[in-house]
C-alpha cells in the first residue's frame, strides 16, 4: 500500500474505502507481494513461469488450490494476457480447455461446459484451432492480443491458474 503512504487521501470517505479494502485483502487466497500472483476482478490467479505439460500444469494448480485458468469473458482475458506479457517471456500460457470427447468442441477442464467461444473468431487466432485430433488442448499465445492456438497436450508450457476462494 506504498501508494496510499505517498498521498493524502483527499475525504473521509478515501479514508474509509482504504479500511474496507485492506479488511477483505486479508482474505484474498494470494500472497500480495508475490508478483507471480494477481488478483483480477475479484478473483486470484497464479502465473506459474515453470515449464510443464498440461497434465502437470493441472496438477500443479490443483496443489496451489484452484484449477487451469478457464477464460469466459474478453474483458478478463485481456487482463490476464497483459499480466502473463508482462511477467514472462515465455510464448504461451496454458488454458482449461480441451476437445478431447469431440474434435473441434472445447470445453471447460473443470466441468465439462462449452468453451463460449467458437473456433477462428476471438479470441481464437484467425486460424485457430487448426490440429485436428493431434491438439486436444490449448494455450494462450504471448505475443498477441486475443490469440489462443490448439496444441498438443504434453508441449512445456508456462500456466495460468485460477485460485479458489474458499
Amino acid at each position: 500500500f506504498q501508494f496510499i503512504s505517498e498521498k493524502k487521501l483527499a475525504t473521509k470517505c478515501d479514508q474509509i474505502m482504504v479500511l474496507i479494502l485492506m479488511f477483505f485483502l486479508r482474505f484474498l487466497p494470494m500472497p500480495i507481494d508475490d508478483p507471480n500472483y494477481a488478483s483480477i476482478e475479484g478473483t486470484c490467479y497464479l502465473f506459474d513461469i515453470v515449464t510443464r505439460t498440461k497434465l502437470e500444469a493441472k496438477e500443479h494448480c490443483i496443489k496451489n488450490k484452484g484449477k487451469l485458468w478457464e477464460p469466459n469473458t474478453i474483458e478478463i482475458i485481456n487482463q490476464v494476457h497483459s499480466k502473463a506479457k508482462g511477467l514472462s517471456s515465455a510464448h504461451h500460457f496454458w488454458v482449461g480447455i480441451f476437445d478431447t470427447q469431440s474434435e473441434g468442441t472445447f470445453k471447460y477442464d473443470s466441468n465439462e461446459e462449452i468453451f463460449p467461444f467458437t473456433p477462428k473468431t476471438t479470441p481464437w487466432a484467425a486460424n485457430e484451432p487448426n490440429g485436428g485430433s493431434t491438439e486436444n488442448c490449448a494455450v494462450m499465445n504471448r505475443d498477441s492480443t486475443l490469440s489462443f492456438h490448439d496444441v498438443r497436450c504434453y508441449n512445456l508450457y508456462h500456466s495460468v491458474c485460477e485460485l479458489s476462494s474458499e
